[in-house]
């Protein structure tokens, strides 16, 4: 399998169309678009599957790897965009909220082809605070005290031991 037939199966069915047209420019006047943007979202779902955490880490791969910037279908004459048109591609997908639609349609369409059942729930814990949040406060009296009788402890046995000898 070539390098730009690694992800061809998944995004062959993958539609673009409802995502381009809602971050499109809604005149023709001004500067002319000189970004990918089909090329860097493709890029964004690769670098998810590829497990690539930051945009940092993407455009580095994007710079250096040429089999990469194909995959996600740069071409030659494509600029590799910049970390902050990524901050503001994915805020402009944020606020059109496609990529609910997206999602809506995805699992939708698994149910209806039965990939999925439906019976299982998952649940986005992201908003959950963790046990450390909670009581992080706490936490840091409990440490200072600790520390504060672990230094009057070393402290108080210099002294004695001092005196005693």
């Amino acid at each position: 399998m070539g390098p730009e037939d690694k992800y061809s199966q998944i995004f062959e069915h993958l539609n673009l169309a409802p995502v381009l047209s809602a971050l499109g420019k809604k005149n023709h006047r001004g500067r002319p678009e000189k970004l990918n943007i089909p090329a860097m979202i493709y890029s964004l779902l690769i670098a998810k599957m590829e497990n690539i955490e930051f945009v940092s880490a993407l455009v580095r791969r994007l710079i250096h790897s040429h089999e990469f910037r194909v995959q996600c279908r740069f071409t030659g004459s494509d600029n590799i965009p910049s970390q902050s048109s990524y901050s503001r591609l994915i805020h402009a997908l944020e606020q059109t909220g496609m990529l609910e639609q997206l999602q809506d349609r995805l699992v939708t369409s698994a149910l209806e082809e039965g990939f999925v059942s439906g019976t299982h729930l998952a649940v986005d814990s992201s908003m959950v605070e963790a046990w450390d949040c909670q009581f992080s406060e706490s936490a840091s009296k409990r440490r200072a005290a600790r520390r504060e009788q672990k230094e009057t402890r070393s402290s108080g046995g210099r002294a004695t031991s001092a005196r005693t000898s």
